[in-house]
């Protein structure tokens, strides 16, 4: 294993750090020998005292081995890969990774000087690490990294691939940001916090999948991910912050797992390809401009549990035909402005809700149908702006029945047949209940 060499200025600043560290500990005597006449500045030169004591005996060293430069924290065996000169002057000549195209990054790194002799583990990646490294290609991180700090990788232009093992558990903000040739991201199970934009302007990002491990789904995530295709939501997942998929206008569709109770505003707005969507059963807000121009859309499930929706949320969904808002449903703001394809819409709450503004302002109502609870008939009527389809207001039709289910099939009924008190129907060789459950 190679040692860690430290350069010339690194080698200064230390000893710099080690002078300074000695004029502390003489400053800290000379204090304790003195003696206070009042008890409260006693006090409070012991609290410094106690503060500067434990600051001498702590240990950093920085420096070079294989290509990378490391901030050595010799009284915990640890190392940070670090980008920036932490003395103050930000040398980017000494740290300078301008020419770096594979960034491997060991589990371990040897560091002696004088006095010390250890090997140090790998655990974290610097605030900026990398960031800017104009030949940077591919990143390789051990499973002894446990923290990625803040804009580590980001502004990266040839950034292609980066492996996150099991192990990591803490991404902060903007680790990817503006990366436009990474391709894909796989955050294991292991990371229990992912930070907001940390692959926002990833323009080549193409799939990318969050393990289990995380909660939120912080604001603008992939934001303008414009070519994602592919995208897999880990099943803890209970949050997605605001903007997360603004403009990844690729997305065909997305399975949301069925933990998720909230999802801000604007969360797939601008996904101009998106087709389909299921909201999850436990969000019981529609929040604003959730999926506000997203133009190709045609088909959106409404959990049973929403009683608001926001301004905005289906703003311009041209595509849109048909929408069934649940009986749960107490208030909608102006929702589906510019969604002059709707030709069905169905409301179950026997109640008409509470109306922020005209809703459906661009819905033709002279030929959209408005479905509504039999018994609310003449209350939808008497309601606005619900009251504005007033001639198109007609009663939700009844489901068919098991009976008609089955005689509508292609296959004729046969025979009614009496067995046992009950009646039967027969389809060829096959026998089913009145409710059309198959008997043989």
């Amino acid at each position: 294993m190679k040692n860690l060499h430290i350069s010339k200025k690194s080698s200064t600043f230390a000893q710099n750090f080690k002078h300074s560290q000695k004029s502390k500990k003489l400053t800290i005597k000379s204090c304790a020998r003195h003696k206070f006449r009042d008890t409260k500045m006693k006090k409070i030169y012991l609290v410094i005292f106690a503060l500067v004591a434990n600051i001498s005996l702590m240990k950093a060293e920085y420096g070079e081995i294989g290509g990378l430069y490391y901030w050595i924290d010799t009284e915990h065996s640890k190392a940070t890969v670090i980008y920036y000169n932490r003395d103050g002057n930000n040398d980017k000549e000494f740290y300078n990774y301008d020419c770096l195209t594979a960034a491997n990054i060991p589990s371990t790194v040897h560091y002696e000087d004088e006095v010390i002799n250890i090997v140090c583990s790998v655990t974290q990646i610097g605030s900026e690490a990398f960031s800017e490294a104009p030949h940077l290609i591919s990143a390789s991180i051990p499973s002894s990294v446990d923290t990625i700090w803040y804009n580590a990788f980001s502004h990266c232009p040839k950034l292609k691939s980066v492996s996150i093992p099991e192990g990591v558990r803490f991404i902060d903000d903007y680790v990817f940001y503006d990366s436009p040739s990474l391709t894909s991201i796989h955050i294991p199970n292991s990371v229990t916090h992912l930070g907001g934009a940390f692959c926002h302007g990833c323009t080549s990002l193409t799939s990318a999948s969050v393990g289990n491990g995380v909660k939120v789904l912080n604001a603008w995530s992939f934001a303008y991910c414009k070519n994602l295709t592919s995208m897999k939501l880990g099943s803890s997942i209970e949050r997605i912050e605001y903007n997360a998929f603004i403009e990844c206008s690729s997305l065909t569709s997305i399975e949301l797992p069925k933990s998720i109770n909230h999802i801000d505003f604007g969360v797939f707005a601008q996904c101009y390809a998106l087709t389909s969507i299921d909201l999850p059963e436990n969000l019981t807000t529609i929040s604003g401009s959730l999926l506000a121009n997203c133009t190709s859309l045609a088909s959106v499930t409404i959990g049973k549990n929403v009683t608001s929706i926001g301004d905005g949320a289906f703003y311009n969904c041209g595509e849109l035909t048909s929408i069934v808002l649940p009986a749960s449903l107490t208030s909608i703001g102006k929702a589906f402005g510019g969604c002059k394809g709707l030709t069905s819409i169905t409301c179950e709450a026997t109640t008409p809700p509470v109306c922020y503004g005209e809703m459906f302002d661009s819905v033709d109502k002279s030929v959209c149908k408005l479905y509504v609870p039999a018994e609310s008939l003449d209350l939808y009527k008497e309601t606005a702006p619900w009251s504005y389809f007033y001639d198109n207001i007609l009663p939700i039709p009844a489901s068919p029945t098991a009976i008609e289910q089955i005689t509508t099939d292609q296959s004729p009924v046969t025979n009614k047949i009496l067995r046992d008190g009950k009646v039967l129907i027969q389809r060829g060789d096959k026998l089913y209940t009145i409710d059309g459950r198959l008997v043989r």
